[in-house]
């Protein structure tokens, strides 16, 4: 987006900085922002919609969605 930059992205939103005051975003606003490591966003959900050149491709299941991690020991071997 001209005018616009990005200035931080983290796993559930982006920083970003208008450079140009003819820029007007409102709230409610949509624009798109690729992440480039999304791992933990994407546990978040239960589905991925997967769309390609503006068409819904595919609909993932999620299959980490609810799954909990115990760690018992972190000492390394």
């Amino acid at each position: 987006m001209d005018g616009v930059e990005l200035v931080k992205l983290y796993d559930e939103h982006g920083v970003l900085r208008i450079r140009d005051r003819g820029v007007k975003l409102e709230v409610r606003d949509k624009i798109e922002l690729v992440q480039t490591h999304p791992c933990t966003t994407v546990a978040l959900h239960d589905k991925m919609f997967c769309i390609y050149d503006g068409r819904l491709e595919g609909i993932w299941d999620i299959a980490t969605r609810g799954k909990i991690l115990l760690i018992t020991d972190l000492r390394a071997p």
